[in-house]
Order: structure tokens, then C-alpha cells, then sequence
């Protein structure tokens, strides 16, 4: 397969256009619940005009169409939440059925809210749903998706029979344990792949598309998804019978600068392992168009891919207005929403933003630690310490310069809880040495990137990485030294030797190694999440079930009106003549200066996508 176009005799070509959706995270609408504004570019109504321009367009070509959706739709919103209450009547399945989708690939996130409510979206969608390696558990067990399917696609005097499959990461078992235990199990991307690849040929597939939920690894090492990493695309598009690829879950757009660099990728192109490849951003900001000529071989009767192109269509709200027919479709549930997220919960006297997220003193994981502490503390055996641990939620990187949280003191709506916490994950309480605890910051403390001593212009923040994997625990206190070599790569895999935690302590005095602790975190990360070695096998101690949502809410009924100010657990190791760079939003204009900051920054301008580059002294 090639991007050139090849004589085959007198067999004419035929003309295909896919066109493909990703991690829409429930997006129906350009509409951002945090702040009940609209964003200004995405949504799936911006998409369905897209949509429309680009089916026109391939008509007037004379190419056929097809549309897939490659997974993480049914999450990510407060609209989301809200519609799964009542699976059964999902607007999403309603807007599939407009669109006329031709195959929906899962995502991760579409496993939150359990495999029941996953079945009855399904019931309802008009169009195969799709995942590879997600399989029975039993036999008798019932899935609401098939591996692939092949679609049969008039075009001219011939039939393309197109294979269509879905795989995603296999972390997906381990991140949703709680709704597929005992029902469902996760294969290699890559096993699952290769199998239903070569059987959709075996089955007469002309032309075979993955749908991979999945991004691209940049380390040589973890381009294998049977190793289990969650970005292993490449592994996909180098099986033979692929022929193009929709990726997605890294939120990224290609073609595009993101993933310059990496070995058999032509990120200017969309090429990967020299087959046309898209990944379509997230939120509805991009729809992925791939064209494909393919011509019969008049001897074999096999067809052959002569010509591709891939590219994306932006949803910038000055060319894309929204299609009032989804408009339409979202508004019954879009308005019960905007209600319920305008009721008050409480009040808290400090603004409360993410820009600074990543340096020490920051009073939103300060309040969601405070909730989670006074959630299970009667629970907790009094002779044990209690620790809370809190990541970041919303630090921009990939989804753009105005994706963080910034509220101002005072009252507080149930939008702003969903702005401080996004996710509907439940408290965990874990029992933990100090020793596991030291061992889980050395992870966490792989967010920053290594700057050596005397060096002032290093990005703090290694890119690579989400927000959420830096986890603070409450309770301790430590320093962070990013003069030494991380200890483990996001993997959870040991690569060096070194720590970059030092002076672990608790009431003055260091952290026994043997000491046991009670630590409440969220379920996300209890459950394997961000692969950390030291939460592999933990102790669980019983509690009722409950959201870090509710514990806000609990916290801030009951919270006094005059509460201490946030606190600092972590903070650098002294460096002298040593800092970074940190890459934050730009409405960090309106909170600077920051007395309460116990730490030198000053802003050094902002780059060409819009963040603001601040400069931080250790």
C-alpha cells in the first residue's frame, strides 16, 4: 500500500472517503457545563455541519461514505452523568441514528457506568458496536458489542466490503474493575487485532479500518500493545491486513505536529507504517476525513489501496455553525442539566483555580484533600495516620490554554463541584506502608522533567504525561527534587535507581518504612490507574459508597465559614540558581501576585498557542 497511484489494467478505481468522530466525551452541543458558556469550537452539532459539507463534497467526487465513531462518547460531561441515569432514552443514541453513523468503536470511558447501562445505549443505537478485545468472562456471558463487522458499500458498478474493527487499551479491565469483574476480560490490542483483522479478510473484506482507541507511543520500547501499553497504535497499523486507522484516547490531533518525530510516522502526511491514519482531537473539535482509491487486481480479484490522503476538519465556530437538528436532539436533556448544575452547594472564601497546579499550594487539591479526610475519617482506626491523595484535574496541555478550573471566592453551584472534580469516581480507602507511600511519590514525582542544577529554562512538566498523574498526599510532608533522574516511567516500570523524594516525615518526625497508614483516594487510582507499582496489590478497608462529589458537598455544608488556608505538604528541594518553566493557562493574569505562593515565579510572556510561560525558582 502506497500513496502513489499504480496502472491495474483497465480496472477502474473505486473512491472511498471515511469520515470518523473520537473521544466526543459527550459533546452533543459547544457547550462547556463547567461554565455554562459555550466553548466556542466543537461539539457534535458543529460536526454535523461538517459532516454535511464533507458527504456534499464526496458526492460531488464521486466517492462513497462512510462514518465511524471511535469511542469515549457516552462520558465526560455533566450532560453525560445525567443521560445515563436513564440509558434507555440516550440522546447520544438519537443523534447516531441523524448522522446515520455506520459503526461506533468503544472507548475506555464508555465502560464507566457499567456493561447494563452499556447495553441499553446499545439496544437503542441503529448501527453495529464495536470492541475487539474486550471478551466474555464465561461463556455464557452476553456482550452489547461484536469484534468487527464487514459493511457491503455500493460504489459504482462494484461492492467494497469494507472490514471494520475495534480495540482499546487493555487497561480499560483494570480501570473499570468494579463493573467488569467476574463478566469481562481484556486481550493485547495487538493479538485481538491481528485475529479479527485476518478474519474479516478470510470473510471476503476488501478494504479493512481500525478503529484503535488508542495513541502513539513515542518510546521505541512501548510500541507493542501486547505489552499492555495504552498507546500502541503503531503495533495496529503495521499489521498486514490493515489498511487505514482511526486512533484516538490521547487527545490529540492528527496529522499534526504532536507526534513529529516518531519513528514510521509522517505526522504532516497522516501516515503510519506507511498506511493513512487520523486521530480527531477531542470534544468534537475535529472531524478526521481519510480518502482512499482502490482498484480490483482484474486477475486475483483482490483489491489494492493506490492512493490515500488523510486531514482534518476543524469546527471553528466562525465557519462551523452548530446543525439545529442536534441542537434539537440534546436540548430536553441539555436543559434538565443547566438547571441542576445552577443549584448552590456552599461557599468557600478563596478563589479557587488549577493554573498553578503543579507547584506546591494549591487550594483546590487543598479542599478536595480536606473533603475525602473528613468523608472516612470515622472509618480509620485513631491510632492511624490519615493521608489523602489528590492529582490535578483540568491543567490545559492538550485540551487547549482555557481548560482549567477557575472560580471565584464566594458561593459555590453544583457546576462548580463538577469544575473541581469532572470525574464520577468513588472514595477509596487503601491501607499502605510508609515505605509504599514513598514509593507511589517517587511515581508521582515522574510528572516533572529533569532539570539540571544551575538551569533555568527546562519545561517543568514532562508533556508526555496527564495532569492526573501527579498525586499529592495530605497529611505528610516531603520535597521533590527534579535535579535527580526519575525513578519510574508512566508505565510504573522502574528505570533508575535514584529518588526524588527526600524528607518524607509525619508530626516531625520520618515516616517509619514499616508504618502502616490509611491513605482515601479515588477510585480511579485504587483500581490500577496510572500504573503504580505500589498500588498493584492493596489492602482495601470497607466503607459506603460514596463520590468525591458527595464529599465536597458533605464538606462544604458542614465546613466553618473562616477556614485555615490551603496547605503545602510538598515543596521543592532548594536548588540555588536552578528553575524551570511551567505552561499554564493565561488567565493566571487575574490571581498574580500570590502572596499565599510559598515560591519564586515571575511570567515570562505567553507562546504562540496562547499559554502563558511562567519562570519558577527552586
Amino acid at each position: 500500500m502506497t500513496g502513489q497511484e499504480h496502472s491495474e489494467g483497465s480496472a477502474p478505481a473505486i473512491r472511498l472517503r471515511l469520515l470518523a468522530t473520537s473521544d466526543l466525551h459527550m459533546h452533543l452541543r459547544d457547550h462547556d457545563y463547567h461554565t455554562d458558556r459555550a466553548f466556542g469550537t466543537g461539539g457534535l452539532a458543529r460536526i454535523a455541519t461538517a459532516l454535511r459539507n464533507a458527504r456534499a463534497e464526496a458526492r460531488r467526487d464521486g466517492r462513497a461514505v462512510l462514518l465511524f465513531d471511535n469511542g469515549d462518547a457516552l462520558e465526560g460531561t455533566a450532560l453525560a452523568e445525567a443521560c445515563m441515569e436513564d440509558p434507555a432514552r440516550h440522546p447520544f443514541a438519537d443523534a447516531v441514528a441523524e448522522l446515520e453513523f455506520d459503526a461506533i468503536g468503544l472507548g475506555n470511558h464508555d465502560f464507566d457506568y457499567g456493561l447494563g447501562a452499556l447495553s441499553e445505549v446499545a439496544r437503542r443505537i441503529p448501527c453495529p458496536m464495536l470492541c475487539a478485545n474486550i471478551v466474555p468472562a464465561a461463556p455464557s456471558q452476553v456482550l452489547p458489542f461484536r469484534p468487527g463487522v464487514i459493511l457491503d458499500v455500493p460504489a459504482g458498478d462494484d461492492t467494497l466490503r469494507v472490514g471494520v474493527f475495534s480495540v482499546l487499551p487493555p487497561q480499560t479491565a483494570i480501570w473499570n474493575r468494579d463493573h467488569l469483574d467476574g463478566l469481562a476480560l481484556a486481550q493485547p490490542a495487538e493479538t485481538a487485532a491481528a485475529r479479527i483483522a485476518a478474519g474479516l479478510r478470510r470473510q471476503g473484506a476488501d478494504i479493512v479500518v481500525a478503529l484503535a482507541h488508542m495513541g502513539l507511543a513515542r518510546a521505541a520500547s512501548a510500541t507493542d500493545a501486547s505489552s499492555g501499553h495504552e498507546d500502541a497504535a503503531r503495533s495496529i497499523a503495521s499489521l498486514r491486513d490493515v489498511d487505514a486507522m482511526i486512533m484516538g484516547h490521547a487527545h490529540v490531533a492528527f496529522p499534526g505536529p504532536h507526534y513529529s518525530g516518531i519513528a514510521d510516522v509522517d505526522a504532516r502526511r497522516g501516515t503510519v507504517c506507511d498506511i493513512p491514519a487520523v486521530m480527531p482531537g477531542m470534544a468534537g473539535r475535529h472531524l478526521g476525513v481519510i480518502d482512499l482509491d482502490a482498484r480490483r487486481d482484474p486477475l486475483t480479484g483482490r483489491m489494492r489501496v493506490i492512493n490515500h490522503q488523510s486531514r482534518l476538519i476543524d469546527t471553528d465556530a466562525h465557519t462551523t455553525p452548530e446543525d439545529p437538528r442536534i441542537i434539537r436532539i440534546a436540548y430536553p436533556a441539555h436543559r434538565r442539566v443547566t438547571r441542576q448544575l445552577g443549584r448552590p452547594v456552599g461557599h468557600w472564601h478563596l478563589a479557587l483555580h488549577s493554573y498553578l497546579s503543579f507547584l506546591p499550594g494549591d487550594a483546590i487539591l487543598d479542599l478536595v484533600a480536606r473533603a475525602q479526610s473528613a468523608a472516612v475519617r470515622a472509618h480509620v482506626p485513631s491510632d492511624m495516620p490519615l493521608f489523602s491523595a489528590v492529582s490535578p484535574m483540568k491543567t490545559g496541555a492538550r485540551s487547549g490554554r482555557w481548560h482549567y478550573t477557575d472560580i471565584p471566592a464566594g458561593p459555590l453551584l453544583e457546576r462548580h463541584l463538577h469544575d473541581i472534580y469532572p470525574f464520577a469516581n468513588d472514595l477509596r480507602l487503601l491501607v499502605l506502608t510508609g515505605a509504599e507511600i514513598a514509593d507511589w511519590l517517587e511515581h508521582a514525582a515522574g510528572i516533572f522533567n529533569r532539570v539540571m542544577p544551575g538551569q533555568r529554562t527546562t519545561p517543568l512538566i514532562n508533556a508526555d504525561l496527564p495532569g492526573y498523574h501527579f498525586d499529592v498526599l495530605h497529611g505528610p510532608r516531603y520535597r521533590i527534587d527534579p535535579s535527580q533522574p526519575a525513578r519510574y516511567d508512566m508505565n510504573g516500570t522502574r528505570i533508575a535507581d535514584s529518588h526524588r523524594i527526600h524528607g518524607l516525615t509525619w508530626r516531625g518526625a520520618a515516616l517509619p518504612a514499616r508504618m502502616e497508614c490509611a491513605v482515601v483516594v479515588n477510585s480511579y487510582r485504587a483500581n490500577g490507574g496510572g500504573h503504580v507499582a505500589a498500588l498493584l496489590a492493596p489492602r482495601f478497608v470497607a466503607l459506603p459508597r460514596m463520590s468525591v462529589r458527595d464529599a465536597l458537598r458533605q464538606y462544604l455544608r458542614d465546613a466553618p465559614s473562616g477556614a485555615t488556608p490551603p496547605g503545602a505538604p510538598w515543596r521543592f528541594a532548594s536548588l540555588q540558581g536552578t528553575g524551570g518553566t511551567l505552561r499554564t493557562g493565561p488567565g493566571l493574569r487575574r490571581h498574580l501576585p500570590d502572596p499565599a505562593r510559598a515560591i519564586d515565579l515571575s511570567v515570562a510572556g505567553e507562546d504562540e498557542d496562547g499559554f502563558l510561560n511562567l519562570a519558577v525558582a527552586f
